[in-house]
């Protein structure tokens, strides 16, 4: 229970600075959506599914590589190894797009007319600094210096979001050089000089390790992470294909407005994923630091069931609080939020299979990860090219869906052949009806009936389901009583 207790701790931290990060570029995007058309925002939205793409395959997987091969011997001679072959690829990526950049247009069909190579070489910027930094980052993870990590995310947000806000609100309206910047470039711009910021503090660490390099190590490090960057390309397809697709696939007379208003919506799909992002960032180095005897599973149980419940909470906060996000909206975009349940719950569904997948990481199968990835991509990839062309972008989000469901299914099962776990499968499977059963009736029964007092509504639902999980975990409401009562 202490361990668990451990992860339950760094998982808050990682995720405060996690939320915090994500909210104040998620309160940017009311601000982006009245600022810029439907179709700049649908551009940028396409830019940063390649950028994010990119990201894993330039970082190796060397975070995990990271973690797997990390002692407090060879910490220096690992970092300086991995953030050198990381720094390299980067800058190939930066010369690629500088010196080729109507090839590199081409072939990721970047058509945005004069501004498309400018576009191009801040891109391949962002992903040379963000990839090197990724393993800097990772050793902080490593030692648990969570409050570190949390501030530098946090300072490269703030910076991000600054600058945005003097592009798009005060410089480009002054005239001269800065009127004739197009409002995309900005938006990158800003984040160029934020992911900057982390490199700068990490110079001083950076110098004491440049000079390492042991190609034995790193040859270990390239056998073990390559199938991760494999498994991280297809599942980062896996959430942005659809972005893609909908440029080409979409049947509306404005494709990339139909993104821009896909993409603001997904937005509010996010408050999920930021969740299991704060888990993942804890879970990770916590069982290959904590749980080297492999024998002992009894803790992968209780922290999934803790991470479904947490999910579910989000998922029923979200939903009946959909009249309240609404507002951070145009009316133009309205249309669009019938898309967040499916994200919301294709999210939950990517976090239970990344946490179920640790059994391929721990029994050192990693290439069972690029297996059920791509699974994952052709399914999500198949039915987009079938319901796009039909629903247009809610067939972009059921596709995801569908996706990470099977990804999720696909691991379970093969992790109870390779590494098998006692998870409360039935338990889960009856309170995720349940809760997705009565959100669903409360939100209907309130827009027909009582529109006006969806606080009242809402809040007496989430009770109810509150009150479900304490009673499938049989927690007493004096239990609960006793527990605040005793940290008073």
């Amino acid at each position: 229970m202490g361990k668990l207790k451990t992860l339950a701790s760094d998982t808050v931290v990682y995720g405060a600075s996690t939320i915090l990060s994500r909210l104040i570029g998620w309160l940017m995007m009311p601000l982006y959506v009245r600022v810029v058309s439907q179709t700049v925002y649908g551009t940028f939205s396409y830019v940063y599914s390649w950028i994010a793409i990119f990201l894993v395959v330039v970082t190796l997987g060397f975070e995990t590589g990271y973690f797997r091969f990390a002692t407090d011997d060879n910490r220096d001679r690992l970092l300086g190894t991995l953030s050198r072959a990381v720094g390299l690829l980067g800058l190939l990526g930066v010369l690629a797009c500088a010196f080729f950049p109507s090839a590199c247009c081409a072939a990721l069909d970047f058509d945005f007319g004069p501004q498309s190579g400018v576009y191009l070489v801040i891109m391949a910027g962002i992903v040379l600094l963000d990839s090197y930094n990724a393993i800097f980052f990772a050793e902080l993870r490593y030692l648990r210096k969570s409050l570190v990590y949390a501030l530098l995310r946090l300072g490269q947000v703030l910076i991000n979001v600054l600058l945005t806000v003097v592009f798009l609100f005060w410089l480009r309206h002054c005239g001269g050089f800065w009127s004739g910047v197009d409002d995309i470039t900005y938006m990158m711009l800003a984040n160029l000089a934020g992911s900057l910021f982390s490199t700068v503090y990490f110079l001083p660490r950076i110098a004491s390790v440049i000079s390492q390099n042991d190609k034995a190590l790193l040859r270990k490090a390239l056998i073990y992470s390559l199938p991760l960057v494999g498994m991280g390309f297809f599942g980062q397809a896996n959430t942005n294909i659809e972005k893609i697709l909908i440029k080409h696939l979409d049947p509306s007379a404005d494709p990339l407005a139909s993104l821009g208003v896909y993409a603001a919506c997904y937005k509010i799909g996010v408050l999920m994923s930021i969740f299991t992002q704060s888990f993942r960032m804890a879970f990770e180095p916590f069982f290959f630091k904590e749980n080297k005897d492999k024998s002992k599973t009894d803790i992968y149980g209780p922290a999934l069931k803790w991470f479904v419940y947490f999910g579910l909470l989000i998922f029923a906060a979200v939903m009946l609080a959909m009249p309240l996000l609404r507002l951070f909206l145009p009316q133009s975009y309205y249309d669009g939020t019938a898309i967040i349940p499916w994200i919301l719950i294709g999210q939950l569904f990517f976090g239970v299979y990344y946490s179920m997948s640790l059994w391929y990481k721990l029994t050192d199968r990693t290439y069972w990860g690029i297996i059920m990835s791509a699974i994952g991509l052709a399914v999500n990839t198949g039915l987009n090219f079938v319901l796009i062309p039909r629903m247009g972008y809610m067939g972009a989000a059921i596709s995801t869906f569908v996706g990470y469901a099977v990804m999720m299914l696909t691991s379970y099962f093969l992790g109870q052949r390779y590494f098998p776990v006692a998870y409360p499968v039935g338990r889960l499977l009856a309170v995720g009806v349940a809760v997705v059963g009565i959100v669903s009736l409360t939100v209907w029964l309130t827009k027909a009936f009582a529109p006006g007092l969806w606080v009242l509504t809402g809040l007496v639902a989430f009770a109810v389901i509150l009150a479900l999980m304490a009673r499938v975990e049989q927690i007493s409401p004096r239990f609960i009583i006793n527990k605040i009562l005793r940290r008073k």
